[in-house]
């Protein structure tokens, strides 16, 4: 948040803030949608990648 904050200080460039509570298991739930499958630890190796692209999807989307 203080990068945020900064960046919007220093440079009056607009921010927008991401509520990440949930993000993690809307990102499993899209994983196991399009059928990756977990590692041999039973977690899925992508899923900061794959929250990446939900929080910019959603963005984009204008929600």
């Amino acid at each position: 948040m203080r990068f945020g904050n900064q960046l919007n200080g220093r440079f009056s460039v607009p921010v927008s803030w991401v509520d990440e509570w949930y993000l993690s298991v809307e990102a499993k739930a899209e994983m196991k949608r399009n059928g990756v499958k977990m590692n041999a630890k039973g977690r899925y190796d992508d899923i900061d990648a794959e929250a990446a692209r939900v929080i910019l999807q959603k963005y984009l989307a204008g929600c």
